[in-house]
Parts: structure tokens; sequence; C-alpha cells
């Protein structure tokens, strides 16, 4: 694996103390050396950003933390995103100074909200400059917001050719105006650089449901931000470790309730290209799938019942082996048969 060098930006108001949070979480757990301003050598392996309008923990050392603490600070990097400059500022002169001295092939980058569209200032920065602008990138945006005033920068709302490969999770219930996330859907159809992998998944509930710790949505985003890293060689102390059927039991988890996710910010999806997520079983109920995601992985963990779903005829009169996969699923994955029974393709 070639070298590799990880930047975590925390979203608006978070900081790497809040490792409740997805990106603080990730720095937590990252193996190596950090890197900080004026404490950075070839060994460095990872930085991390904090987030506009966040403050430090009393006491807490102040490197590599957005500038100024005081009220007005705090308050322009809340509204505007003050202090993302300068995180791409003070991340360039950190990769640059560690490349001229032990050559960078790949930068793993990770952000949620103004953090995700930080990633994307960064990627920018680095491929407008002759230095660096043929290190290869790859991001996981977590529900990628610029916010109001930044939305037609094309620094802050595209991707340069320089980025390999680009995850995004996407909330799917946030309707605020001035959470109004970036068009990823509209990445993936214009200016896309040969070989350039995007791919973007929609989950419910609201604009932080899937980076905090402790839900089933939680659990699952965490995983996918920990998996893109690790295969694209960011190296982590310890991680979550889930199999189709444990992924499956998160998306079980949202689908169980997933009229509650729905009452919290109304609905972006149209703002995300998705025109209809509500698709429709023969039996009246939303569609079980959450998402195609949640598709795929279903139908690896349970050959038999996936294809069983979209085809009322073979649910109805049964095929070898059915029976006994139904057994396995409501032993080993209770939530999953739950969601079954509750969107009325399983019946007592």
């Amino acid at each position: 694996m070639p070298p590799v060098f990880t930047v975590y930006n925390c979203g608006t108001g978070f900081n790497r103390d809040r490792t409740e949070e997805l990106i603080g979480h990730l720095g937590q757990i990252t193996a190596g050396m950090q890197a900080k301003p004026g404490n950075v050598t070839p060994q460095c392996k990872w930085m991390i950003c904090d987030g506009p309008g966040s403050s430090p923990k009393k006491g807490a050392v102040t490197d590599a933390r957005t500038p100024g603490s005081g009220v007005l600070a705090k308050l322009r990097g809340n509204l505007t995103g003050y202090g993302w400059e300068q995180n791409v500022a003070d991340t360039m002169g950190i990769i640059k100074f560690m490349h001229a001295s032990s050559p960078i092939v790949v930068i793993n980058m990770a952000g949620w909200s103004r953090g995700a569209v930080t990633c994307h200032m960064l990627a920018h920065a680095l491929y407008s400059d002759p230095v660096t602008q043929n290190i290869a990138v790859n991001i996981f945006a977590a529900d990628p917001v610029a916010g109001p005033g930044n939305r037609a920068d094309p620094n802050k709302n595209t991707l340069p050719p320089n980025v390999a490969n680009y995850f995004a999770v996407a909330a799917e219930n946030e309707n605020r105006s001035i959470m109004k996330p970036v068009d990823v859907g509209q990445m993936l159809s214009t200016g896309q650089a040969i070989g350039q992998r995007i791919k973007y998944i929609t989950v419910p509930g609201e604009h932080n449901t899937s980076v905090l710790k402790g839900t089933p949505l939680g659990k699952l985003v965490w995983f996918l931000a920990e998996k893109f890293l690790q295969k694209h060689g960011t190296q982590l102390n310890s991680t979550l470790n889930l199999t189709h059927t444990d992924i499956c039991e998160c998306y079980a988890g949202m689908r169980i309730y997933i009229e509650e996710f729905r009452k919290m910010h109304g609905t972006t999806g149209k703002q995300l290209g998705r025109k209809d997520r509500k698709l429709k079983n023969n039996f009246g109920n939303d569609f079980f799938w959450v998402n195609d995601h949640h598709r795929t992985q279903f139908m690896k963990a349970f050959p038999l019942m996936g294809p069983a779903i979209t085809n009322p005829n073979l649910l109805a009169n049964g095929i070898p082996g059915l029976q006994g996969e139904l057994q396995r699923i409501q032993l080993t994955a209770p939530w999953t048969y739950t969601a079954l029974m509750k969107s009325g393709l399983l019946t007592d």
C-alpha cells in the first residue's frame, strides 16, 4: 500500500473532543502519529480539523483548531463557515511539508456537514497546487452541507479530477432551507473525471441522525466510513465488524421506525435527485428496502428470501429452502423478521 495520509474535518459546532460523533470517533481510533501545526514529521499519518464555530474543552490544546475563540468568532463560524478556509490552509501547509520529505501518494478524507464540504475545498486546493495535484484523493462525506452563501462556490460543491473515490451519505428527511445538501446526484452526471467513482446513498432522518452514536443508523454509517477508509489505506486501531446480516439488522431498525424518521424535518429526496422513495409493494405498504444498499446486502445475507420479496408468487408458493431461511432470519436477525412482519411481507 502506498504512503497514505488521512485528514478529518469536523462539522459546524463540533470538534475532535466530541467522540460520540463520527469524525471525532474516527480521530480517536486512527493509528499512527497525529500531525499538528508546529509538530509535523514525515512519520505523521493523520490530522483532524475542528469544525467552524466549535469550542474546545476547557484547558484543551488549541492546535489545528479553527481561528478565534471568542463569541463573535464562534457565531461567524456557525453562520458562515468562518474558519474552514484556515483549516484548508493549515492542512495544505502540513501536507506540503510532509510531501517534500516523504512523498504522499494517497490522501483519504472524512467529514460531516461543513466538514464534508471542507473535504471538497481541500481537494480543490490540492489539485490547484502543482506540488500536490497528482496525489490521489478519496473522500467519505456525511451529509455535505455548504450553508447559505456558499452554494454557488464550485470549490465547495464540485469535485476536482484528483478525487478518485467519493462516498456520500445523505439525510433524507432534512428539509430546513439552511441545511440544503450539496447535490451529489449532479456530481454523478456532470464533470466526472475518467475513472472517478462517485457513490451516494440516502438514509432516513435529519442532518445529524446518521453520525451520532447509539442508533442502528449511526452504527451503519460508522461502519461504512471505517470500511471506506481502511479500503483505501488508512490504519484504524479498532473498528466495527458487521456481517451482511448485521447490516440488514441496522436497516431493519430504520424500517421499523421509518415514520418517526420521516417526521423529523420533511424530505430532501428531490434535492438529491431521487424522484420517488415511496415505492409500493402489492400489500399497499411502503416497500421494504430502505435504499439500494439495503437491497444488495439483504440479497447476500438471505439469497432465497431476497428474490421472494419482489416476487409475490415465490413468497406465496414457496421455493425449496425458503422456510428454513425464514427460520434462520427469525433466530439470527430478529429485527429483520419484525420489519418483514410490519411491512406486511410476512404474516403469522
